[in-house]
């Protein structure tokens, strides 16, 4: 009789890693040996449909990121903080170098990242010439940028069009200037991931999906194999397609990974060249309207400027449109149902 199916959970040992050298993300079904993904090759994708793996696959990676020394970590998360929140709960935690939280943030980023391979590639191209090298070397002063985006793109809106195109370029030219992309997506079809992007991934995984079909869809490639339990993924790379018990994470276990790896990471930072590329965007990505409420919220903080100063601004406006009659403050539902009120009386008596 098969027994109940024990997660596997991500090992305890958080010494340095290097991200020059492959990641363990967990371990073939079949064989029990390690499984792993080089993002020094380039980036990848993992679909899956909600409660599939792809967020834990996300967590795994920046646990392992955040290893490393020579890596900063960007986020994009428009999924309300389901990838972000236990990376960001610790007090003074700084695992996440950047962390997006709306599409225009999230164009923001990737337009920041394409100029900074545009920039390296110019600044340091002397270097690998005289040393021989087709790709940039890291250290904790040149780190690699590794771009992780959580399901929650929407690549149809205007803004979700300039995303796709910039994450087509990023993916085209930014691994040999060592930034990277692995992206959640929620369907493997081709308007969630394009047929460029699996052409410029070098791995491809699948958490739980609709069916076969969507499967082999994400994959690009044929298989038979499904998948049985909670935690495993099919992985399509270099080697052909596997099946892999991926490494779970727990929110105690991410607190323990941000306090043991702070010092690791206290000396890692954007080289000049990259720094003066980003601009603006890079220097004010802690100060985003959206960053600072959801901090806000998420350390019990009460108050929100920004969003008084919101109800200020409509409250003036209904009350030069009505004519003085609306509430002095929007406090509660009464205050919102007496504004709507007064807004369709002044509409009616406009006919």
């Amino acid at each position: 009789m098969k027994g109940p199916y024990l997660p596997l959970n991500y090992p305890s040992d958080y010494s340095p890693l290097d991200v020059d050298y492959p990641i363990t993300i967990g371990r073939s079904t079949t064989y029990g040996t390690a499984v792993q993904i080089n993002l020094s090759d380039g980036g990848g994708y993992v679909v899956a449909q909600r409660g599939g793996g792809g967020t834990t696959l996300l967590h795994n990676l920046t646990a392992s990121l955040a290893q490393m020394p020579n890596v900063l970590i960007w986020q994009i998360d428009l999924e309300n903080g389901s990838l972000a929140t236990p990376w960001h709960l610790p007090e003074g935690a700084d695992v996440v170098d950047w962390l997006a939280l709306t599409e225009d943030d999230a164009l923001r980023m990737i337009q920041a990242a394409v100029r900074i391979v545009k920039r390296r590639r110019a600044t340091y191209a002397a270097q690998l010439l005289r040393d021989n090298l087709t790709v940039l070397p890291v250290r904790h002063n040149l780190p690699q940028i590794v771009i992780l985006a959580d399901k929650g793109l929407d690549l149809t809106t205007p803004t979700g069009l300039k995303i796709e195109s910039a994450l087509y370029e990023l993916r085209r030219i930014g691994t040999a200037m060592r930034v990277v992309v692995v992206t959640a997506h929620l369907r493997g079809t081709g308007d969630h991931v394009s047929a460029a992007q699996k052409r410029a991934s070098t791995f491809a995984l699948v958490g739980k999906t609709r069916d076969r079909f969507e499967a082999t869809t994400a994959l690009a490639a044929d298989t038979n194999m499904e998948i049985t339990n909670r935690g495993q993924l099919l992985i399509r790379d270099e080697h052909g397609v596997g099946k892999l018990d991926a490494y779970m994470l727990y929110p105690t276990q991410i607190a323990e990974i941000v306090t043991a790896t702070r010092q690791l990471r206290a000396d890692t930072y954007l080289d000049t060249p990259s720094m003066e590329a980003a601009g603006d965007d890079y220097k004010n990505r802690h100060s985003q309207p959206a960053n600072v409420q959801w901090k806000a919220y998420l350390h019990g903080e009460d108050t929100y400027p920004e969003a008084q100063a919101t109800d200020d601004v409509i409250l003036d406006a209904a009350r030069k449109f009505i004519g003085g009659d609306v509430p002095k403050k929007l406090e509660t539902l009464d205050d919102a149902l007496d504004l709507v009120s007064a807004l369709i009386n002044k509409l009616k008596k406009n006919k």
